[in-house]
Protein backbone atom coordinates (compact mmCIF):
# COMPACT_ATOMS: atom_id res chain seq x y z
CA UNK A 1 0.00 0.00 0.00
CA UNK A 2 1.33 3.15 -0.91
CA UNK A 3 2.14 6.10 1.73
CA UNK A 4 1.17 9.82 2.18
CA UNK A 5 4.02 11.74 0.83
CA UNK A 6 4.74 15.55 2.48
CA UNK A 7 2.96 16.93 -0.60
CA UNK A 8 -0.23 14.83 -0.76
CA UNK A 9 -1.85 16.24 2.22
CA UNK A 10 -1.81 19.88 1.22
CA UNK A 11 -2.52 18.54 -2.05
CA UNK A 12 -5.92 17.10 -1.43
CA UNK A 13 -6.93 19.63 1.44
CA UNK A 14 -6.64 21.86 -1.38
CA UNK A 15 -8.48 20.10 -3.98
CA UNK A 16 -11.27 19.28 -1.35
CA UNK A 17 -11.13 23.26 -0.74
CA UNK A 18 -11.59 23.87 -5.06
CA UNK A 19 -14.61 21.21 -5.10
CA UNK A 20 -16.00 22.91 -1.99
CA UNK A 21 -16.07 26.35 -3.83
CA UNK A 22 -17.33 24.64 -6.86
CA UNK A 23 -20.21 23.04 -5.23
CA UNK A 24 -20.50 27.13 -3.51
CA UNK A 25 -20.50 28.36 -7.00
CA UNK A 26 -23.48 25.81 -8.29
CA UNK A 27 -25.35 25.97 -5.25
CA UNK A 28 -24.61 22.40 -4.32
CA UNK A 29 -26.08 20.86 -0.90
CA UNK A 30 -24.67 20.75 2.38
CA UNK A 31 -22.23 23.67 1.44
CA UNK A 32 -21.56 24.07 5.58
CA UNK A 33 -20.71 20.90 6.33
CA UNK A 34 -17.97 20.46 3.05
CA UNK A 35 -16.54 23.49 4.48
CA UNK A 36 -15.78 22.51 7.86
CA UNK A 37 -14.42 19.23 6.30
CA UNK A 38 -12.19 21.44 4.56
CA UNK A 39 -11.59 23.17 7.86
CA UNK A 40 -10.81 20.28 10.08
CA UNK A 41 -8.46 19.10 6.82
CA UNK A 42 -6.68 22.27 6.96
CA UNK A 43 -6.29 22.37 10.80
CA UNK A 44 -4.72 18.80 10.80
CA UNK A 45 -2.05 20.47 8.06
CA UNK A 46 -1.26 23.21 10.08
CA UNK A 47 -0.91 21.16 13.09
CA UNK A 48 0.98 17.73 11.93
CA UNK A 49 4.24 19.26 10.91
CA UNK A 50 4.89 20.75 14.74
CA UNK A 51 3.74 17.40 16.16
CA UNK A 52 6.17 15.85 13.43
CA UNK A 53 9.18 18.25 14.41
CA UNK A 54 8.27 17.34 18.63
CA UNK A 55 9.08 14.08 18.23
CA UNK A 56 11.55 14.01 16.23
CA UNK A 57 13.51 16.74 18.23
CA UNK A 58 16.29 14.44 19.84
CA UNK A 59 16.07 14.04 23.58
CA UNK A 60 18.40 16.16 25.85
CA UNK A 61 21.05 13.93 27.73
CA UNK A 62 19.63 12.42 31.28
CA UNK A 63 22.35 12.67 34.02
CA UNK A 64 23.27 9.50 35.11
CA UNK A 65 22.09 8.39 38.62
CA UNK A 66 25.19 7.93 40.86
CA UNK A 67 26.00 4.75 42.68
CA UNK A 68 24.33 4.70 45.90
CA UNK A 69 21.19 6.44 44.74
CA UNK A 70 17.89 5.06 46.10
CA UNK A 71 16.94 4.65 42.16
CA UNK A 72 20.07 3.12 41.22
CA UNK A 73 19.70 -0.04 38.88
CA UNK A 74 21.40 -3.32 39.45
CA UNK A 75 23.78 -2.22 36.53
CA UNK A 76 24.37 1.14 38.14
CA UNK A 77 23.07 3.17 35.33
CA UNK A 78 19.75 3.72 32.96
CA UNK A 79 20.17 1.45 29.90
CA UNK A 80 21.41 3.60 26.92
CA UNK A 81 20.35 1.06 24.13
CA UNK A 82 16.61 2.20 24.85
CA UNK A 83 16.85 6.00 25.96
CA UNK A 84 13.41 7.19 27.84
CA UNK A 85 11.38 10.75 26.13
CA UNK A 86 12.18 13.57 28.72
CA UNK A 87 9.22 13.91 30.52
CA UNK A 88 9.11 17.68 29.39
CA UNK A 89 9.05 16.27 25.90
CA UNK A 90 6.90 14.03 26.48
CA UNK A 91 4.18 16.30 28.50
CA UNK A 92 4.59 19.09 26.09
CA UNK A 93 3.36 16.37 22.80
CA UNK A 94 0.95 15.04 24.96
CA UNK A 95 -0.62 18.29 25.97
CA UNK A 96 0.07 19.22 22.39
CA UNK A 97 -2.05 16.26 20.67
CA UNK A 98 -4.95 16.56 23.68
CA UNK A 99 -5.47 19.97 22.06
CA UNK A 100 -6.03 18.67 18.06
CA UNK A 101 -8.42 15.79 19.66
CA UNK A 102 -10.16 18.19 21.24
CA UNK A 103 -10.17 20.84 18.45
CA UNK A 104 -10.83 17.68 15.51
CA UNK A 105 -13.94 16.79 18.15
CA UNK A 106 -15.35 19.97 18.53
CA UNK A 107 -15.33 19.95 14.22
CA UNK A 108 -17.07 16.74 14.10
CA UNK A 109 -19.67 17.99 16.41
CA UNK A 110 -20.60 20.84 14.09
CA UNK A 111 -20.38 18.68 10.78
CA UNK A 112 -23.20 16.38 13.02
CA UNK A 113 -25.48 19.30 14.21
CA UNK A 114 -29.04 19.69 11.70
CA UNK A 115 -28.44 22.57 9.45
CA UNK A 116 -31.34 24.78 8.13
CA UNK A 117 -33.24 24.92 5.35
CA UNK A 118 -31.12 26.90 2.55
CA UNK A 119 -31.36 30.71 1.70
CA UNK A 120 -32.06 32.17 -1.19
CA UNK A 121 -30.63 35.47 -2.46
CA UNK A 122 -34.02 36.60 -4.62
CA UNK A 123 -36.06 39.26 -3.13
CA UNK A 124 -39.07 40.02 -4.87
CA UNK A 125 -39.42 43.58 -5.80
CA UNK A 126 -42.34 45.84 -6.70
CA UNK A 127 -43.08 48.04 -9.32
CA UNK A 128 -45.90 50.28 -10.53
CA UNK A 129 -48.09 49.65 -12.93
CA UNK A 130 -50.53 52.56 -12.45
CA UNK A 131 -52.40 54.02 -9.22
CA UNK A 132 -53.07 50.80 -7.47
CA UNK A 133 -51.89 48.39 -8.99
CA UNK A 134 -48.69 46.95 -8.65
CA UNK A 135 -46.41 44.45 -10.68
CA UNK A 136 -43.69 41.95 -9.47
CA UNK A 137 -41.20 40.82 -12.62
CA UNK A 138 -39.40 37.66 -11.56
CA UNK A 139 -36.14 36.61 -13.41
CA UNK A 140 -35.92 35.42 -16.81
CA UNK A 141 -33.59 32.25 -16.23
CA UNK A 142 -34.92 28.34 -15.19
CA UNK A 143 -36.13 27.59 -11.87
CA UNK A 144 -34.18 27.59 -9.32
CA UNK A 145 -33.41 27.46 -5.50
CA UNK A 146 -32.39 30.84 -5.57
CA UNK A 147 -35.15 32.24 -7.10
CA UNK A 148 -37.77 29.60 -5.02
CA UNK A 149 -39.63 28.87 -8.77
CA UNK A 150 -40.08 32.79 -8.95
CA UNK A 151 -39.36 33.18 -12.17
CA UNK A 152 -42.64 34.22 -13.65
CA UNK A 153 -44.32 37.71 -12.96
CA UNK A 154 -47.36 38.13 -10.55
CA UNK A 155 -49.39 41.39 -9.70
CA UNK A 156 -51.49 42.87 -7.34
CA UNK A 157 -54.58 45.60 -6.74
CA UNK A 158 -54.71 47.70 -3.21
CA UNK A 159 -58.50 47.58 -2.86
CA UNK A 160 -60.49 49.32 0.19
CA UNK A 161 -60.55 46.22 1.63
CA UNK A 162 -57.56 43.97 0.83
CA UNK A 163 -55.59 43.13 -1.62
CA UNK A 164 -56.42 41.26 -4.99
CA UNK A 165 -53.38 39.04 -5.84
CA UNK A 166 -52.47 37.80 -9.48
CA UNK A 167 -51.29 34.57 -9.34
CA UNK A 168 -49.38 32.69 -5.90
CA UNK A 169 -46.25 31.43 -6.53
CA UNK A 170 -44.61 27.88 -6.99
CA UNK A 171 -44.23 27.42 -3.04
CA UNK A 172 -44.79 28.20 -0.09
CA UNK A 173 -41.61 29.49 0.37
CA UNK A 174 -42.18 31.40 -2.93
CA UNK A 175 -45.57 32.57 -1.63
CA UNK A 176 -44.51 33.99 2.19
CA UNK A 177 -41.57 35.81 -0.35
CA UNK A 178 -44.62 37.53 -2.45
CA UNK A 179 -46.69 37.97 0.95
CA UNK A 180 -43.78 39.79 2.17
CA UNK A 181 -42.78 41.72 -1.42
CA UNK A 182 -46.94 43.06 -0.92
CA UNK A 183 -45.97 44.15 2.84
CA UNK A 184 -43.70 47.12 0.78
CA UNK A 185 -46.44 48.50 -0.62
CA UNK A 186 -49.26 47.90 2.03
CA UNK A 187 -51.05 46.77 5.06
CA UNK A 188 -54.15 45.46 3.83
CA UNK A 189 -54.56 41.93 3.75
CA UNK A 190 -54.41 39.76 1.11
CA UNK A 191 -58.07 38.73 0.79
CA UNK A 192 -58.51 37.33 -2.87
CA UNK A 193 -56.01 35.22 -5.09
CA UNK A 194 -56.72 35.23 -9.21
CA UNK A 195 -54.97 32.36 -10.42
CA UNK A 196 -54.51 33.03 -14.79
CA UNK A 197 -53.57 29.55 -14.70
CA UNK A 198 -52.09 25.96 -13.74
CA UNK A 199 -48.57 25.80 -14.25
CA UNK A 200 -46.30 25.72 -11.02
CA UNK A 201 -45.43 29.19 -10.46
CA UNK A 202 -48.79 30.13 -11.23
CA UNK A 203 -50.99 28.35 -8.37
CA UNK A 204 -48.63 26.09 -6.23
CA UNK A 205 -48.36 29.37 -3.25
CA UNK A 206 -52.36 29.15 -2.98
CA UNK A 207 -52.57 26.52 0.14
CA UNK A 208 -50.07 29.23 1.58
CA UNK A 209 -52.64 32.15 0.84
CA UNK A 210 -55.58 30.14 2.18
CA UNK A 211 -54.32 30.27 5.12
CA UNK A 212 -54.10 33.50 5.59
CA UNK A 213 -57.83 33.44 5.04
CA UNK A 214 -57.74 34.30 1.42
CA UNK A 215 -60.39 33.27 -1.27
CA UNK A 216 -58.64 31.68 -4.53
CA UNK A 217 -60.62 32.31 -7.12
CA UNK A 218 -59.95 30.94 -10.85
CA UNK A 219 -61.80 30.02 -14.45
CA UNK A 220 -63.34 26.12 -13.95
CA UNK A 221 -61.19 24.63 -16.78
CA UNK A 222 -57.94 26.59 -15.16
CA UNK A 223 -58.66 24.27 -11.82
CA UNK A 224 -59.59 21.40 -13.27
CA UNK A 225 -56.16 21.16 -15.01
CA UNK A 226 -54.55 22.40 -11.69
CA UNK A 227 -56.49 19.19 -10.10
CA UNK A 228 -54.38 16.95 -13.12
CA UNK A 229 -51.35 18.37 -12.98
CA UNK A 230 -50.71 18.97 -8.94
CA UNK A 231 -48.88 15.68 -7.78
CA UNK A 232 -47.07 15.60 -11.16
CA UNK A 233 -45.43 19.12 -11.28
CA UNK A 234 -44.90 18.77 -7.50
CA UNK A 235 -42.55 15.93 -7.84
CA UNK A 236 -40.96 17.70 -11.21
CA UNK A 237 -40.38 20.60 -8.92
CA UNK A 238 -38.15 19.00 -6.59
CA UNK A 239 -34.88 18.75 -8.46
CA UNK A 240 -34.92 22.68 -9.24
CA UNK A 241 -36.37 23.75 -5.62
CA UNK A 242 -35.05 20.72 -3.19
CA UNK A 243 -35.41 21.39 0.40
CA UNK A 244 -36.97 24.91 -0.19
CA UNK A 245 -39.98 23.08 -1.68
CA UNK A 246 -40.87 21.49 2.14
CA UNK A 247 -44.15 22.70 3.19
CA UNK A 248 -45.77 23.41 -0.11
CA UNK A 249 -49.14 21.60 -0.84
CA UNK A 250 -51.04 21.47 -3.47
CA UNK A 251 -54.60 23.42 -3.43
CA UNK A 252 -56.18 23.65 -7.21
CA UNK A 253 -58.56 26.70 -7.00
CA UNK A 254 -61.50 26.00 -4.78
CA UNK A 255 -64.11 28.35 -6.54
CA UNK A 256 -63.95 28.00 -10.04
CA UNK A 257 -65.99 30.55 -12.52
CA UNK A 258 -67.84 28.90 -15.08
CA UNK A 259 -68.33 30.16 -18.65
CA UNK A 260 -65.70 30.94 -21.47
CA UNK A 261 -65.64 34.32 -19.88
CA UNK A 262 -66.18 35.72 -16.32
CA UNK A 263 -66.28 39.12 -14.79
CA UNK A 264 -65.63 39.61 -10.88
CA UNK A 265 -66.44 42.58 -8.44
CA UNK A 266 -63.75 42.36 -5.67
CA UNK A 267 -62.94 44.99 -3.17
CA UNK A 268 -64.58 47.71 -5.88
CA UNK A 269 -62.37 46.90 -8.89
CA UNK A 270 -63.75 44.91 -12.15
CA UNK A 271 -62.01 42.10 -13.25
CA UNK A 272 -62.68 40.31 -16.52
CA UNK A 273 -61.10 36.89 -17.13
CA UNK A 274 -61.09 35.19 -20.43
CA UNK A 275 -59.60 31.73 -21.75
CA UNK A 276 -56.66 32.03 -23.76
CA UNK A 277 -55.64 28.19 -23.84
CA UNK A 278 -52.48 29.00 -24.97
CA UNK A 279 -49.35 27.45 -22.51
CA UNK A 280 -51.57 25.34 -20.59
CA UNK A 281 -55.54 23.68 -20.79
CA UNK A 282 -57.76 25.82 -19.13
CA UNK A 283 -55.21 29.24 -18.77
CA UNK A 284 -56.91 32.89 -18.92
CA UNK A 285 -55.96 36.41 -18.88
CA UNK A 286 -57.10 39.31 -16.59
CA UNK A 287 -57.91 42.25 -17.83
CA UNK A 288 -58.89 45.56 -15.67
CA UNK A 289 -61.12 47.59 -17.58
CA UNK A 290 -61.49 50.80 -15.42
CA UNK A 291 -57.90 50.93 -15.89
CA UNK A 292 -56.32 49.46 -19.09
CA UNK A 293 -54.45 47.08 -17.43
CA UNK A 294 -54.07 43.16 -19.01
CA UNK A 295 -52.43 40.61 -16.89
CA UNK A 296 -51.52 37.98 -19.65
CA UNK A 297 -50.27 34.92 -18.00
CA UNK A 298 -48.11 33.03 -20.08
CA UNK A 299 -50.05 34.47 -23.14
CA UNK A 300 -47.08 37.15 -23.58
CA UNK A 301 -43.52 36.87 -22.94
CA UNK A 302 -41.29 39.46 -23.69
CA UNK A 303 -37.11 39.90 -23.28
CA UNK A 304 -37.30 36.49 -23.44
CA UNK A 305 -38.90 33.61 -26.47
CA UNK A 306 -41.96 32.22 -26.04
CA UNK A 307 -42.39 28.93 -24.68
CA UNK A 308 -44.12 26.29 -26.50
CA UNK A 309 -44.92 23.17 -24.28
CA UNK A 310 -46.31 19.75 -25.15
CA UNK A 311 -49.49 21.14 -23.76
CA UNK A 312 -49.56 24.56 -25.91
CA UNK A 313 -51.29 25.35 -28.49
CA UNK A 314 -50.07 27.82 -30.76
CA UNK A 315 -53.29 28.40 -32.88
CA UNK A 316 -55.17 28.71 -29.49
CA UNK A 317 -52.37 31.33 -28.33
CA UNK A 318 -52.73 33.29 -31.45
CA UNK A 319 -56.49 33.85 -31.69
CA UNK A 320 -56.21 35.03 -27.91
CA UNK A 321 -53.37 37.32 -28.60
CA UNK A 322 -56.17 39.13 -31.12
CA UNK A 323 -58.10 38.96 -28.60
CA UNK A 324 -55.88 40.55 -26.03
CA UNK A 325 -54.75 43.31 -28.55
CA UNK A 326 -58.61 44.29 -29.29
CA UNK A 327 -58.79 45.56 -25.70
CA UNK A 328 -56.26 47.98 -26.64
CA UNK A 329 -54.56 48.23 -23.27
CA UNK A 330 -52.65 50.82 -21.90
CA UNK A 331 -50.08 48.73 -19.83
CA UNK A 332 -49.35 45.12 -20.52
CA UNK A 333 -48.38 42.69 -17.32
CA UNK A 334 -46.65 39.93 -19.43
CA UNK A 335 -46.02 36.20 -18.46
CA UNK A 336 -42.36 36.82 -18.32
CA UNK A 337 -40.58 39.85 -19.26
CA UNK A 338 -40.79 43.50 -18.63
CA UNK A 339 -44.23 45.82 -18.33
CA UNK A 340 -44.78 46.54 -21.70
CA UNK A 341 -47.09 48.42 -24.21
CA UNK A 342 -48.69 46.32 -26.74
CA UNK A 343 -46.18 47.18 -29.09
CA UNK A 344 -43.38 45.65 -27.74
CA UNK A 345 -45.63 42.48 -26.70
CA UNK A 346 -46.62 42.05 -30.64
CA UNK A 347 -43.06 42.93 -31.96
CA UNK A 348 -41.89 39.65 -29.46
CA UNK A 349 -44.56 37.38 -28.68
CA UNK A 350 -47.82 38.67 -31.85
CA UNK A 351 -45.66 38.49 -34.64
CA UNK A 352 -44.17 35.06 -33.41
CA UNK A 353 -47.75 33.41 -32.81
CA UNK A 354 -48.15 34.77 -36.64
CA UNK A 355 -44.50 33.19 -37.86
CA UNK A 356 -45.67 30.03 -35.93
CA UNK A 357 -49.60 29.75 -37.82
CA UNK A 358 -49.40 31.18 -41.13
CA UNK A 359 -45.66 30.65 -41.76
CA UNK A 360 -44.98 27.14 -40.22
CA UNK A 361 -48.19 26.45 -40.43
CA UNK A 362 -48.84 26.61 -43.56
CA UNK A 363 -45.64 24.42 -44.86
CA UNK A 364 -47.08 21.65 -42.34
CA UNK A 365 -50.21 22.14 -44.35
CA UNK A 366 -48.27 21.72 -47.28
CA UNK A 367 -46.73 18.38 -46.13
CA UNK A 368 -43.43 19.92 -45.94
CA UNK A 369 -40.63 17.58 -44.41
CA UNK A 370 -40.48 18.96 -41.04
CA UNK A 371 -36.58 18.93 -40.72
CA UNK A 372 -36.16 20.72 -43.97
CA UNK A 373 -38.77 23.37 -43.02
CA UNK A 374 -37.16 24.21 -39.43
CA UNK A 375 -33.89 24.41 -40.84
CA UNK A 376 -35.09 26.70 -43.83
CA UNK A 377 -36.55 29.57 -40.35
CA UNK A 378 -34.20 28.34 -38.03
CA UNK A 379 -32.29 31.75 -37.77
CA UNK A 380 -34.98 34.55 -37.40
CA UNK A 381 -33.51 38.08 -37.06
CA UNK A 382 -36.60 39.69 -35.94
CA UNK A 383 -36.68 37.01 -32.79
CA UNK A 384 -32.91 36.47 -32.62
CA UNK A 385 -32.33 39.33 -29.45
CA UNK A 386 -34.38 37.26 -27.27
CA UNK A 387 -33.46 35.26 -24.21
CA UNK A 388 -33.66 31.35 -24.45
CA UNK A 389 -34.11 32.04 -28.90
CA UNK A 390 -31.13 29.50 -29.38
CA UNK A 391 -32.55 26.85 -26.55
CA UNK A 392 -35.85 26.95 -27.13
CA UNK A 393 -36.80 27.94 -30.92
CA UNK A 394 -36.68 24.71 -32.69
CA UNK A 395 -37.94 22.83 -30.00
CA UNK A 396 -40.84 25.74 -30.14
CA UNK A 397 -41.12 25.12 -34.79
CA UNK A 398 -40.87 21.10 -33.87
CA UNK A 399 -43.97 21.10 -31.38
CA UNK A 400 -45.79 23.78 -33.43
CA UNK A 401 -45.34 21.93 -36.59
CA UNK A 402 -46.49 18.82 -34.97
CA UNK A 403 -49.87 20.52 -33.81
CA UNK A 404 -50.71 21.22 -37.70
CA UNK A 405 -49.68 17.86 -38.74
CA UNK A 406 -52.57 16.46 -36.62
CA UNK A 407 -54.99 18.87 -37.48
Amino acid sequence: MGHLTPTAGPAFAFTWLGYAGREAMAGGEGLIQKGLIALALLAVLAFLPRLVARLRRPPSPQPLVPDGHPFHSQRGRLDESTPALPSGHQGGVMKFIKSLVGYLSALVLLLCLPLPASTADYVPQVEVVTTGIYAIVGPLGQRSQENDGLNANYGFIVTPTGVILIDSGASRIAAEKLDAAIRTVTDQPVRWVVNTGSQDHRWLGNAYFASQGAEILAMARTGATQSQQGAQQLAGLERFLGERLQGTTPLPAPKLLTGDSATLDLGGETLELRYTDAHYPGDAMVFLPKHGVVFTGDLVYVDRLLGILPSSSVTKGHQAFKTMAALAPKRIVPGHGRVCDLDQAQRETGDYYAFLVDTLGAAAREMEPMDETLSRYADLPAFRHLENYDSLHRANMNRAFTEFESQ
